[in-house]
């Protein structure tokens, strides 16, 4: 199971499976996000992360980004950022993660 997380806006969005668990978050994101995560993941460890790393708030995605490099070291899968338009950055960090690569770290996309 892979693990898709996108903190760029006021709302988290959490993919396992197709359908998103979704939650408005804004300024309490630092406070909320962990338990949001782990209440989604529901005692299961993925396989693989892929984080969309867009440009977006900045503060949501350092966190959603920290929060990710976290899950990857603590469960020792690899990780991997990808940025596209709509569902297009999940399917490519599919791709990436059946391809065998791995980040080590995503970091935020900036200007």
């Amino acid at each position: 199971m892979i693990l898709y997380l996108d903190t760029l806006g006021a709302e988290a969005k959490i993919w396992l499976e197709d359908e998103p668990k979704v939650r408005t978050l804004g300024r309490k994101m630092s406070d909320e996000l962990l338990g949001f995560v782990m209440d989604t993941l529901n005692g299961e460890e993925p396989s693989g992360i892929v984080v969309h790393r867009d440009k977006g708030s900045f503060t949501g995605a350092r966190l959603g980004m920290a929060l990710a490099n976290t899950l990857a070291e603590l469960y020792k899968i690899p990780i991997v950022g990808a940025s596209g338009e709509g569902e297009d950055w999940r399917a490519v960090g599919r791709e990436r993660l059946v391809a065998g690569e791995n980040d080590g770290m995503v970091e935020p996309e900036y200007d």
